[in-house]
């Protein structure tokens, strides 16, 4: 497709009304995230997903400082693209809402940074295939929640420990079979192993 260097929309009134800042990168055909976190309410950053013929060169995550207009480029989190890019439906990228210079970069495996952009490194975490990741401030500490094609985990310590949900039905069943009365399920997940299902309750084998 043509260049796409107009996706990124702006509105201080609710919606009433929209700018439209020029973008350095394209776009086109790519799934694009917008993320700002509370810890610093002015900046933004929009990150844009590898295109689909796993081409990375380029910029893949903008910084946009609301109070003064600036677009600026921050170094490309390289790591993550030692593995294929199977598809746009994997990917994200959050920021902690404590600290806006601490990003999340992920697709089949993740990054990164705590200095705003400048260094990544390689993300630990259970299983490939990012789709959601969330903070959660609770009364003994953080925690870090993501949701991938194995399930459901959170860590406390960044990623060095987890503490998975496996005994639930996880993404992309492919194939199954059930007991003559249905009580028991056997069900065959594309990159999330099998599972069955016994008296209401979800293993691994």
């Amino acid at each position: 497709g043509t260049m796409n260097t107009n996706y990124f929309y702006i509105s201080t009134d609710g919606g009433t009304t929209w700018s439209n800042p020029l973008m350095p990168f394209d776009s086109e055909g790519r799934t694009t995230q917008v993320e700002v976190s509370p810890d610093d309410p002015d900046l933004v950053y929009i990150g844009v997903y590898p295109d689909g013929s796993n081409q990375f060169a380029g910029v893949l995550v903008q910084k946009y400082v609301h109070s003064t207009g600036n677009i600026t480029s921050i170094s490309n989190p390289t790591q993550v693209f030692s593995h294929q890019i199977p598809g746009a439906w994997d990917f994200r990228m959050e920021v902690n809402p404590a600290d806006a210079d601490h990003i999340i970069y992920g697709n089949v495996r993740g990054v990164e940074t705590k200095d705003g952009g400048t260094t990544w490194v390689k993300f630990n975490n259970l299983h490939a295939d990012y789709h959601d990741i969330k903070w959660q401030n609770t009364t003994s500490g953080t925690k870090l929640w993501l949701a991938d094609d194995g399930g459901v985990a959170y860590t406390v310590d960044g990623g060095s420990s987890w503490t998975a949900f496996p005994n639930i039905p996880v993404l992309q069943p492919a194939f199954n079979a059930s007991s003559g009365d249905g009580s028991v399920y056997l069900v065959g997940s594309q990159d999330a192993g099998n599972q069955f299902k016994i008296n209401g309750n979800y293993y691994f084998v």
